[in-house]
């Protein structure tokens, strides 16, 4: 009744809301999540440790390592060493997680759960702070979850964590506004993450994420990369292609085992 999009593919026979599903990779990784992480981060540098920035980012990379290793996560899953670059804040901008990838931003929440654990007090913007990473830990756990389609259970407790989350990360939001400080900035994809319950009541959001695609982006990029010395522009997709069909030949012959094949 009320289409997304005038787009001419919304007047297809059978094209709906629910043709179109929501991609976890850029609406959490890249989008909630980030900014959920960059603003614990940063108020854990500014509020809670003292010190001057150098010091400050020390403790504070010191302790991501220890729960890392707490947590018996490899260390080629951990994210690199902070800088104030990756909280990507100032005094007068909003802090967000940038330059990190996607994944290492979703296998860095429970880390984010125990940082948000220790910093926490009696008053009530710590308060909300950790229940926002107790959501998000349990919808990601929920999203990783196995399967086309939730169970019932599943689809209950995913979408109670994203309400949960949304609420509480509001509530910062304005806790932050009264005190003028650019502090949980609310972007559209907040919005979007209200709308993921009602989609994975039908279909899971594991179907819909981009993690393959996007690295297989990153790999063509590559390969990209390496065809273009030497050779005129007309004839770098000719060579693209036969690296590309080398590398699948060595791959589907058992020669060459990638990340992606586990």
């Amino acid at each position: 009744a009320n289409p997304v999009t005038k787009h001419l593919i919304m007047t297809i026979p059978g094209v709906n809301f629910f043709c179109f599903h929501l991609d976890s990779l850029h609406v959490l990784d890249l989008g909630v999540a980030g900014h959920a992480i960059g603003n614990l981060l940063w108020e854990i540098c500014v509020d809670h440790l003292p010190g001057n920035r150098a010091v400050v980012l020390a403790t504070l990379n010191k302790k991501i390592a220890e729960i890392y290793i707490e947590l018996n996560v490899p260390k080629s899953k951990w994210i690199p060493a902070l800088t104030y670059n990756h909280c990507n804040a100032t005094a007068s901008t909003y802090p967000n997680l940038k330059h990190m990838k996607g994944r290492r931003i979703r296998g860095f929440v429970p880390v984010a759960l125990k940082l948000a654990q220790e910093f926490c007090a009696d008053d009530e913007h710590t308060q909300h702070r950790l229940e926002v990473f107790k959501s998000l830990d349990t919808l990601y756990n929920c999203i990783d979850s196995p399967g086309l389609e939730f169970s019932s259970e599943t689809q209950q407790l995913f979408s109670t964590a994203v309400d949960n989350m949304l609420a509480h990360y509001g509530r910062l939001a304005k806790l932050s506004y009264k005190k003028n400080l650019y502090r949980w900035s609310i972007v559209p994809k907040f919005h979007y993450l209200a709308h993921f319950p009602e989609q994975s009541k039908f279909l899971a959001p594991r179907v819909s994420w981009t993690y393959g695609s996007e690295s297989f982006m990153g790999t063509v990029a590559a390969l990209c990369q390496a065809c273009l010395s030497g050779k005129p522009s007309f004839a770098v997709s000719f060579t693209l292609m036969l690296k590309y069909r080398m590398g699948s030949h060595l791959r589907l012959c058992g020669l060459v085992v990638t990340e992606d094949d586990f």
